[in-house]
């Protein structure tokens, strides 16, 4: 049996895909749009496959 790492950036995106991907929430945000974590999740799932948009958020310092 191998041992494998663990841990590590598993991403699906790079850095700069993910703040591309968030700048279209971004300008909505600029414009007075009130913007739920749901509806990016939604949107990354159509591009990635999964749901999986919290890390990706708090990597790019979003908060409520």
């Amino acid at each position: 049996m191998i041992n494998k790492p663990k841990g590590g950036n598993h991403k699906n995106m790079i850095f700069e895909e993910e703040r591309e991907f968030l700048k279209q929430f971004d300008e909505r945000a600029k414009k007075g749009e009130l913007l739920r974590t749901n509806e990016i999740r939604q949107e990354y799932a159509k591009l990635i496959g999964y749901e999986q948009i919290y890390r990706v958020l708090k990597w790019h310092d979003y908060s409520k």
